[in-house]
Parts: structure tokens; C-alpha cells; sequence
């Protein structure tokens, strides 16, 4: 926060960043000294001792691909199922998706047995509990004192900033706070295989009401395995944009043109397994593009975007086949998660019993 509201590097504020980065990178050594075994590794072993360590990069860089595996083994090997309190799960799925692992944050999402999310949901509750057992269907309200057993606890319902930040894909750019840039990353949910008794999403939807705006994002799989993307972008803001692809080999065109000479749409690269766009807005109205504006397959190794102004976010449709699965989106973008919280917002799933 401190090196967000410095000016110079002679003010207050960057000197307390350089004061803060030397405690950070102190507490750093000091909890790899206590709490880390000789390989790396977290000396508690624990779902939620992973997550925090992955959380603040808290590992030697030579430990996290490891850490992650145990991670994945942990959560893989409890039934698909978390195992977290008020700490872990504040960080759970978001930790998931920076570290590459959404298959995992969607099997949690839509786990239906206990602890889960939507355990509460069949057990017909209206609030977020306190406790994963707050009420059970086999032992009912009696398991804790009435004097630690809320019903109205919103702790666990930090899920919902995982919904808005990867799902939906509108996340803050710390850089530029107020969504003066917005940073879209829409994670599809490419998962092709399912724990026991679970689907794929196959839509969702987010908007925040910004100063600048109302933001949406909006994906959806069509009846041809085809992906479509829409997203509003308020008037006197930019906008990045990480678009999933088939393949890094992909050839991205705009009706047949780069992207690179597309006005309003500034094409980055090939980053990570998707194409890294930088979307401009008017400084009058709302932008948006409307069908047929499509990221359509033409040819092997060959997109095309072809757009339709209108006045008010723009939809891409990325190919999918069988004999060329979708890669995941990784997103590895940091955020301040209180920018999504308490706004006139909505996230639709489908199905709606997954939900």
C-alpha cells in the first residue's frame, strides 16, 4: 500500500515501502528458519500450513513446485474436500487459482459433503455458518455449545471474492486502485474430470459498479464447445485482458488483420498459454462489441476476431475440440481483495443446482 500511494522516493510513503519490504523479507527468513524442514517443505503438514506459505511466498523458490504437489495430495486424497478453518479458507481457492490448480478450486466450489459449501446449501441454510458443522444432518444442532455455534458468521463466505476475482475474472489492479485499469482473467471451468457426482460450469457472470462504471465479465460454453466471452468496460478506463487459447502457437487475427492494427484493441502476446489484450474505452460511453465479434477457428493454428462496434463490451468465442483441449488460464495476479466486496454485484451458474 505504501508503494501504491508514493509519489517520489522521497516521500513518507516510499520510505515506509522500503521499511516494510526489509521487515517482510526478515519475517521471510525467520519463518523458513522455525517453521521449514530441510527440504523446503512446511515442518506442520497441514492444508492450511501450504496455503499460507504459498499465500506470502513464504517458501525457497527451489520448494514450491513440490509444495504444491503435497498441496493438490492433501486436498485430493481428504475426498476433495478441505480441511480449513477461518485462515485457511479465507485464502483457499484464490491461493488454488495463483498457483495454477482451478481444477481444484471448482472441485472444493462444488463439493456437496461435508465441510463444504454446498452441504449448507442442501441442508437448506439461508446464512453462512461458523462452523463446517454448525449443523449436521446426522447429528443436528447439538454437537457444540449454543454459546459457539453461530448461524449468521460470514467468515467462510470469502469464497464469494474467489466467484468475482477468477470465475467471473474482474479483478483490481493495484497499480491504478479505483479501477481506473481493470484487469479481466475469466477462468472457464476446463476441468475434464469430475470428483464423484459433480458437472462442469458451463456459465457464469460478474459486474461490479465502479465509480468509472459498471464492469461485467460473462462467459459461456455454447452447444459447439465453443467458449464465448463478454465484458463492459466503463467509459475513461483501459483494460487488460488474458483470453484462454487452444494453443501458444495460435495465430490471432482481427478480421484477417493482426491485432496488432485492430483500433481500440491492443494485442500483447502469448502469455502463460493465453493472449495477453489491452482494450481501450472511449471517453464518452461505455465500450462494448457484440456478436459476431468471434474468436473463430478458420484454420489449423488460426484465430479470427471480428468485431461489431456498438455502444455499450466485447465478446470473443474461443474455438474448442476434442483433439485440441483448452488450456487452463493461469492468472498469478495479485489484487486488493476488498475492491470486490459489499457491491451491487451477481454471479450466475449453471447449472443452478450446482449452486
Amino acid at each position: 500500500i505504501s508503494g501504491v500511494l508514493s509519489e517520489t522516493q522521497a516521500d513518507r510513503f516510499y520510505l515506509d515501502s522500503l521499511k516494510y519490504s526489509t521487515l517482510y523479507e526478515n519475517i521471510k527468513e525467520e519463518f523458513q528458519r522455525r517453521y521449514l524442514n530441510s527440504d523446503g517443505l512446511p515442518n506442520i503438514s497441514t492444508q492450511a500450513s501450504y496455503l499460507m506459505a504459498l499465500k506470502f511466498g513464504l517458501l525457497p523458490e527451489t520448494a514450491i513446485g513440490k509444495a504444491r504437489e503435497v498441496l493438490r495430495k492433501k486436498i485430493t486424497d481428504n475426498g476433495y474436500k478441505l480441511s480449513t478453518g477461518f485462515l485457511g479458507t479465507s485464502i483457499l481457492n484464490q491461493t488454488l487459482s495463483a498457483e495454477g490448480m482451478d481444477d481444484l478450486a471448482y472441485d472444493l466450489l462444488l463439493q456437496r459433503e461435508n465441510p463444504s459449501w454446498l452441504y449448507r446449501v442442501d441442508s437448506a441454510a439461508t446464512t453462512i455458518w461458523e462452523r463446517w458443522d454448525s449443523y449436521t444432518k446426522e447429528g443436528g444442532f447439538n454437537k457444540h455449545p449454543w454459546i459457539m455455534n453461530s448461524f449468521n458468521h460470514y467468515s467462510y463466505g470469502v469464497v464469494s471474492e474467489w466467484m468475482f476475482r477468477y470465475v467471473g475474472g474482474i479483478e483490481a489492479d493495484e497499480t491504478q486502485p479505483g479501477f481506473k485499469h481493470i484487469i479481466l482473467q475469466p477462468t472457464p471451468d476446463f476441468r475434464t474430470a469430475f470428483p464423484t457426482g459433480q458437472k462442469r460450469i458451463t456459465q457464469a457472470k460478474a459486474s461490479h459498479l465502479s465509480g468509472y462504471g459498471r464492469i461485467s465479465s460473462e462467459w459461456q460454453y455454447k452447444e459447439d464447445g465453443r467458449i464465448s466471452y463478454t465484458a463492459t468496460v466503463p467509459a475513461n478506463t483501459t483494460a487488460t485482458l488474458y483470453l484462454p487459447l487452444m494453443e501458444k502457437t495460435d495465430n490471432i487475427t482481427e478480421s484477417g488483420k493482426d491485432l496488432k492494427e485492430a483500433e481500440g484493441v491492443d494485442f500483447k502476446g502469448i502469455v502463460d498459454g493465453k493472449a495477453v489484450i489491452e482494450l481501450q474505452s472511449p471517453t464518452s460511453s461505455t465500450w462494448k462489441r457484440e456478436a459476431p465479434t468471434v474468436w473463430k477457428k478458420v484454420r489449423p493454428q488460426t484465430y479470427a476476431y471480428i468485431p461489431t462496434p456498438s455502444v455499450t463490451g466485447s465478446i470473443f468465442l474461443a474455438a474448442k475440440t476434442s483433439a485440441m483441449p483448452v488450456s487452463r488460464l493461469a492468472t498469478g495476479k495479485s489484487c486488493i481483495a476488498s475492491t470486490v466486496v459489499g457491491t451491487s454485484t451477481r454471479l450466475l451458474g449453471h447449472p443452478a443446482s450446482t449452486w
